[in-house]
């Protein structure tokens, strides 16, 4: 067996899944978080070399019913708003892989190194969205990412109530599990 750089190489990449990147490997998904009204649970996801991102994908596990609201946004590493990808209500009431069109694609070079994606809903109950086992939740524990302090969170007021998501900067993030999420 060869290991150059590091990394063996028959470890899956997003690449090898069609993604620019991923907030984790899916072979990881070990459950399900139920989204908290109002509020965006959040996912870093590092993205390497140069490419436009235009699409966000994530996984609805439990469908919501009569929701009000369903959002998917970029951020930057300074959780700024950068684009969102405008939804019907009905967005996430349907299980599986769930894409979201931005309204305006990002580029990006060796210098962004990732971006934050933001996903939220308001409604009478709440859709559970895929997440990394219980043992990612560590992850937020040992010092997060040298670009970002937190990998993994939920934003920490209730400002997430309509499709149009805050341009930020967002506060701090409260660490939470691991969303996974993927940009193409």
């Amino acid at each position: 067996m060869k290991i150059s750089g590091g990394i063996r190489g028959d470890t899956p990449t997003p690449l090898d899944a069609g993604l620019l990147g991923w907030s984790l490997d899916p072979a990881h998904v070990g459950a399900g978080t139920i989204l908290v009204a109002g509020k965006a649970q959040m996912a870093w996801v590092p993205v390497h070399g140069y490419g436009t991102v235009s699409k966000i994908d994530v996984c609805v596990t439990t469908a919501g019913a009569s929701l009000t609201v369903s959002g998917l946004a970029l951020y930057s590493s300074a959780r700024n708003l950068l684009s969102n990808a405008p939804l019907a209500t009905t967005f996430f009431q349907t299980t599986g892989l769930r894409q979201g069109v931005l309204t305006t694609p990002q580029a990006f070079t060796p210098a962004t190194k990732g971006f934050y994606v933001a996903c939220w809903a308001v409604g009478s109950t709440m859709p559970t969205m895929a997440r990394g086992g219980n043992t990612f939740a560590a992850v937020n524990l040992l010092g997060g990412s040298p670009v970002v302090p937190v990998r993994f969170g939920v934003s920490a007021a209730s400002s997430f109530t309509t499709g149009t998501p805050p341009s930020g900067p967002l506060a701090a993030l409260t660490a939470d599990f691991a969303l996974l999420a993927g940009l193409e």
